[in-house]
């Protein structure tokens, strides 16, 4: 399976590759026309690839092919990306009439796919067999590649300028490897999202700057203590689920301060209820202030806080937070738990009726329906806080929602962190969950829906959703 054992061909015109009759995913096809139909069961990952060589182009992955005696080449790795190639140059030989107009479709937005390719060709059937094997065997041991976990795809995504799914949980794993921390391959970023808050990341060391950044709000050597502790915690195997809650990510909170020598201040004026609702007692306002708190030394003797002003807006009233069970494992949206939609019992029957029904669905069997149905809770929620705010349309959910979300921090119905994710999720920047990508999961064929994606982004939205009914 050595280089050697291959040549590449350039530009060999895709009507003179033939189809591999007895590929893996193809079985065992009678013709060409028949490889094609049997390639098309798998209709929507079809129509994905079909769209993503036209938008984008190839993929750099060679595709692997055996030189045959009239000079065509059949292809033995590669059978979904030319049977696409195939259809996108030559609609008409798609043998399901149904799906010939959705691929029209995609030839007439983009217009951008070769209809020739270069090919990776060998004589030898050994070594043939041997690549393709490693290329479909999984990582084997570490001899062959190795896929990324979330917080590898994050680092990728955020050191070439993209805005990943995980970005706070991200910004912060990536400060601490400029610090010299190291972070296992495996850091649960995806289940620590609402962990790193930005009223969490604040006890921890940081504010976000007018670019989205992290920026120190305490000195570096208190600030790297913490982080120690909390990528070795969570990357030596503690349980998320241990800070889900804000009173469990408070605890937590506390010790890690403690841990690094800061120490909270006994509470002032504040009454016992006013103090149960925050996370904490006040942060440092600047790094200067800061300055006077900790010596920024690991070793330092333990200090106490000074509190900042008392906010402006008054704090948001606790909600229901989103089921226990991760979004991958749940079937079901709201857990077993009442969603804490405060929906008044009579005058909203349409409403009452959306709940109701996403309560009963089976994610696992239903992620279409639930993808709709929660895409009309969200609708009808906002539309109702406009309405009784006078909040102006603004053209479009997902600007309705960022509008009302602005309206809400102001008047202390969300956190500031909340507001943040809400915004978030309506920008369109291109990431997995994200208002814009339910619109494309329940109106596009090209993009497949399940029910962690549904999870994840009422996991995120369930905050503003209450608080439309507060």
């Amino acid at each position: 399976m050595a280089r050697s054992d291959f040549r590449v061909v350039p530009d060999v015109a895709v009507e003179d590759i033939m189809l591999d009759v007895h590929n893996a995913r193809i079985r065992s096809g009678a013709d060409q026309n028949d490889c094609i139909r049997r390639i098309l069961r798998k209709r929507e990952q079809f129509l994905n690839i079909c769209e993503s060589i036209a938008q984008y182009g190839l993929t750099t992955m060679p595709i692997l092919a055996s030189p045959n005696e009239d000079g065509t080449y059949t292809v033995k790795d590669g059978n979904r990306r030319i049977t696409a190639l195939k259809l996108l140059n030559q609609p008409d030989l798609c043998p399901e009439p149904d799906l010939s107009p959705r691929i029209l479709k995609i030839i007439e937005n983009y217009k951008n796919f070769p209809s020739a390719v270069d090919l990776t060709v060998t004589e030898s059937e050994p070594a043939m067999v041997r690549e393709v094997l490693s290329r479909h065997q999984g990582e084997m041991a570490g001899a062959g590649q190795m896929g990324w976990s979330a917080y590898l795809r994050t680092l990728y995504l955020l050191n070439h300028g993209h805005t990943p799914e995980y970005k706070r949980p991200g910004q912060y794993a990536l400060w601490a490897e400029e610090q010299g921390i190291f972070v296992d391959d495996d850091f649960p970023i995806s289940s620590l999202q609402r962990f790193f808050s930005i009223e969490n990341l604040q006890l921890l060391g940081f504010h976000i700057d007018e670019n989205d950044q992290l920026q120190l709000n305490l000195p570096l050597a208190t600030v790297r203590q913490m982080a120690t502790k909390v990528v070795g915690d969570f990357g030596g195997g503690k349980n998320v689920g241990d800070v889900f809650t804000p009173a469990q990510a408070k605890q937590y909170i506390a010790e890690i301060r403690a841990y690094a020598g800061i120490h909270p201040s006994p509470p002032s004026s504040l009454s016992e209820s006013e103090t149960a609702g925050n996370l904490s007692t006040a942060e440092p306002s600047s790094i200067s202030d800061a300055a006077s708190i900790s010596s920024a030394t690991s070793d330092s003797p333990r200090t106490t806080e000074t509190p900042i002003e008392t906010p402006t807006t008054p704090s948001p009233r606790p909600r229901p937070m989103t089921p226990a069970i991760p979004a991958a494992e749940r079937k079901k949206i709201f857990g077993n738990r009442s969603p804490g939609i405060a929906i008044p019992s009579t005058g909203y029957p349409k409403e009452q009726t959306l709940i109701a029904e996403l309560r009963s669905l089976d994610l696992s069997k239903f992620p279409l329906s639930a993808a709709m149905l929660t895409r009309a809770l969200i609708e009808v929620s906002d539309l109702h806080y406009r309405s009784k705010s006078d909040i102006a349309e603004q053209g479009g959910l997902a600007k309705n929602m960022k509008k009302s979300a602005q309206h809400m921090l102001a008047n202390g119905k969300i956190s500031e962190s909340e507001e943040d994710i809400v915004k978030r999720l309506c920008n369109r920047g291109g990431a997995m969950i994200e208002i814009e990508t339910l619109q494309k999961m329940i109106h596009r064929n090209t993009h497949n829906l399940d029910r962690q994606f549904v999870n994840t982004l009422w996991d995120n939205i369930g905050c503003f959703v209450r608080a439309c009914w507060v």
